[in-house]
């Protein structure tokens, strides 16, 4: 399957621009697709199958070069049936002099057909990009990436699984940062950097937290106690509430190894979401993070929740936090949310035990447990 077929200077048909971030994206002379990827947006090149046509597994090959040094490269692969990427390679220090070319295996998954091919800027620094010679090639047997790389450990992996953690805060990055990333709506400030204090219009929802107070850097430094399931919460105030946007925050932990799960709460039906997972915080610098969020079926979102999954305990940072709407239409989300409620009344005492689980073939399942206790 022809993309970018040599000599052409076009994208073939059978498949669309699905691009994101980028504010150039034209063929030069030399029928080379050059593609300029804007700091800061996430930005990759995308290709996404015409109409319902998908594909599976195979080879893609392409030919590509950076104008940037130290450039590095993520390609990942959309799954429409589960509205999630898995990522099957990693690209470092892309020549500069020269076009590269890759072969990489693509795998079946038990998920669905793939339907979009990325190719992201994984540094989000920016970067040039010339690619041509661009095709996928279907096979019904087992394939051998012949990519000369160090990094074919990182092959069909889910963007938040990594082997260490520098990529494991770049693989969420790239599940947080898919198409639906906007910056162009309403801003809702959470916490603003160098104000040290919650923004108008929130309020401090938190529990399970033994300490919540800000820092000379203007850091919320959250101590989230083990046994508690604490969580640093906010939620809007009154009855105001929000629906598809981004949500941008800066974190690091104290506690190495740390994971944190993002839920949304919508309170026409008392429950919650989850929509993302971060493993292995930083524990050396404030890591950014933005995080598409779709709309739901079941209701507008009243509060955002970070929560200590593991229940360990742990310190968190937490800095220009903030919440982009956005007007476009999206589906409902496809997580798969089950909850189970219990309640029991004893010696005056109501306990109510949310437990939230989203399940996909590529990624854990992961819980959340909140209890409540009020007399």
């Amino acid at each position: 399957y022809d993309i970018i077929k040599e000599g052409t200077s076009k994208i073939a048909n059978g498949w669309e621009d699905y691009s994101w971030g980028i504010s150039s994206n034209k063929f030069d002379s030399n029928g080379n697709l050059v593609s300029t990827l804007t700091s800061g947006k996430w930005g990759a090149i995308s290709f996404k199958r015409n109409g319902k046509n998908e594909f599976g597994a195979g080879t893609l090959h392409f030919n590509i070069r950076a104008k940037e040094p130290s450039t590095t490269l993520q390609v990942t692969l959309y799954i429409s049936d589960i509205d999630d990427y898995v990522t099957v390679k990693k690209i470092e220090n892309v020549s500069t002099t020269e076009m590269t070319e890759f072969n990489i295996a693509i795998k079946e998954s038990s998920s669905g057909k793939y339907s979009k091919i990325n190719i992201q800027d994984i540094k989000n620094k920016g970067v040039t990009l010339y690619l041509n010679d661009v095709y996928f090639t279907a096979d019904n047997h087992p394939v051998v990436d012949t990519t000369t790389d160090n990094n074919n450990n990182n092959n069909n992996k889910s963007n938040n699984k990594s082997n260490n953690n520098n990529n494991n805060n770049n693989n969420n990055k790239v599940t947080t940062t898919p198409p639906n990333i906007t910056n162009s709506g309403v801003r809702y400030d959470i916490i603003i950097e160098g104000t040290s204090k919650i923004a108008n219009g929130w309020e401090d929802y938190s529990w399970g937290i033994s300490s919540n107070k800000f820092d000379s850097n203007g850091n919320l430094v959250s101590t989230l106690t083990s046994g508690k399931w604490g969580a640093v919460s906010f939620k809007r105030n009154g009855k105001n509430e929000f629906g598809a946007g981004t949500l941008h925050f800066k974190i690091k932990a104290k506690e190495p190894s740390t994971t944190l799960q993002v839920t949304l709460y919508i309170s026409d039906i008392d429950d919650y979401v989850t929509v993302k997972k971060i493993e292995n915080v930083s524990t050396t610098e404030m890591t950014e993070f933005n995080i598409a969020i779709k709309e739901s079926s079941s209701g507008k979102y009243s509060k955002i929740n970070i929560q200590d999954i593991k229940n360990k305990g742990v310190t968190l940072y937490l800095n220009d936090v903030y919440f982009t709407a956005d007007n476009t239409s999206y589906a409902a989300s496809s997580l798969a949310v089950s909850s189970s409620i219990a309640a029991a009344i004893d010696n005056n005492t109501i306990k109510k035990t949310i437990v939230i689980k989203k399940t996909t073939t590529i990624k854990k399942n992961t819980y959340i447990t909140k209890t409540i206790t009020s007399k």
